[in-house]
């Protein structure tokens, strides 16, 4: 029997922000979206495409690809 991992929750972002990247391009998922790279030196986003463990997204990040982050690590803003 297949199990289904609660997605983890990401915290809101204190300012909003719009996201430089055409929000079409993101896989027809129910849990895809962007997320703030909080820690970042640069302005970077991640595009969520699915939970990896109940604190980490599997996310794709235009500067380097596919990677896994904590939920520490980003901020959701929509």
């Amino acid at each position: 029997m297949a199990t289904t991992l609660t997605p983890p929750q990401i915290r809101y972002c204190s300012i909003t922000v719009d996201h430089p990247f055409d929000p079409v391009f993101a896989p027809t998922q129910s849990q895809s979206g962007w997320a703030k790279l909080v820690n970042s030196d640069e302005e970077e986003y991640a595009l969520l495409l699915c939970p990896h463990s109940a604190q980490e997204w599997l996310v794709w990040l235009p500067s380097q690809g596919e990677t896994i982050l904590s939920v520490d690590e980003l901020c959701s803003f929509r």
